[in-house]
């Protein structure tokens, strides 16, 4: 069977009420912040039907290391923290609606379902490219280093090998 972990998204729309177990991390819980989704976890909580873990020192890392490879930068940690959580478990769905956290899961080829949006298709690779004088950077920055423009983040390809 496998262990449904929820991101923030999936806690906001409500979807604790559709499953009998899920798993979570207490970052994700910490981003929880309206009155409805509060409510609900807590009610969850005391059900026992929301589990709040903490991932691995070593799967922690190897998102992170995956993240820099692959120059995703727009993890937040919560995000890592469920990616590093599903790494964890042999067989895991994670509901996110997070493209990033969609892409690094792809990545480790862990399922996911999207919450309210469209999920990712293909895993991908970035780079930072300089919109004025095209300078491609491997790592985010806001402004070019060489004429000032701005820099914006761009899919190289896509990715098919796991990390």
């Amino acid at each position: 069977m496998d262990e449904v972990i929820f991101d923030t998204g999936a806690f906001i729309a409500g979807l604790e009420n559709f499953f009998s177990l899920v798993f979570t991390t207490q970052l994700v819980i910490e981003e929880i912040k309206d009155i409805r989704s509060s409510t609900n976890l807590e009610l969850g909580l005391s059900a026992n039907k929301i589990v709040i873990l903490t991932p691995s020192k070593e799967g922690v890392a190897k998102i992170q290391d995956t993240c820099k490879r692959i120059g995703e930068f727009s993890l937040s940690d919560a995000d890592i923290s469920i990616a590093a959580l599903a790494l964890d478990f042999n067989n895991s769905l994670v509901f996110t609606d997070d493209y990033s956290l969609q892409n690094i899961l792809k990545i480790f080829k862990i399922r996911f379902n999207p919450v309210r949006m469209f999920g990712i298709k293909d895993a991908r690779r970035f780079e930072y490219v300089c919109n004025s004088c095209k300078k491609r950077f491997s790592e985010p920055i806001k402004r070019c280093k060489v004429c000032g423009g701005h820099v914006r983040k761009k899919p190289l390809l896509t990715v098919s090998d796991r990390p």
